[in-house]
């Protein structure tokens, strides 16, 4: 709970400062991804959730990074289902570690298993989306 109420505020308090950069953004991001990335991996290995959303949760953020065009000094372009996706990968992993740390099981174990399948496939389309999305911005910018 603590990581992602520091999270919100150093957002707000950066913006709120006129502090806010391309770097900091990649950070941020790359900070929220790899905690992400670590938490499903772990909850993986328990069975939670399938390994392969790991897996995807990092190429997205990869190909999100790349196709921002973050290493030509470019900032990260977002897309509203790629936030979205953010927003869920952060709720799949509190809701086992919550129901764990409380001891009580409100969402069975067979649908957060299920919502992580759901999961892999909104990645796997969030991603063929910015495929997309960049191939045409490429055609439209060679026309």
């Amino acid at each position: 709970m603590t990581a992602v109420v520091t999270d919100v505020m150093d957002g707000r308090i950066a913006r709120s400062q006129g502090s806010v950069s391309n770097l900091g953004g990649l950070f941020d991001h790359a900070t929220d991804c790899l905690f992400v990335v670590c938490a499903l991996y772990a909850l993986s290995t328990h069975e939670v959730v399938p390994w392969q959303l790991s897996g995807l949760v990092a190429a997205a953020f990869v190909q999100y990074v790349l196709d921002s065009g973050v290493l030509k000094k470019k900032g990260l372009v977002p897309s509203k289902l790629g936030r979205w996706n953010g927003i869920a990968y952060f709720v799949l992993v509190a809701i086992p570690i919550v129901q764990n740390s409380l001891k009580f099981q409100w969402i069975s174990d067979y649908h957060i298993y299920i919502a992580g399948w759901a999961m892999c496939a909104m990645t796997a389309f969030s991603m063929l989306n910015r495929v997309s999305l960049l191939f045409r911005r490429s055609r439209s910018d060679g026309s």
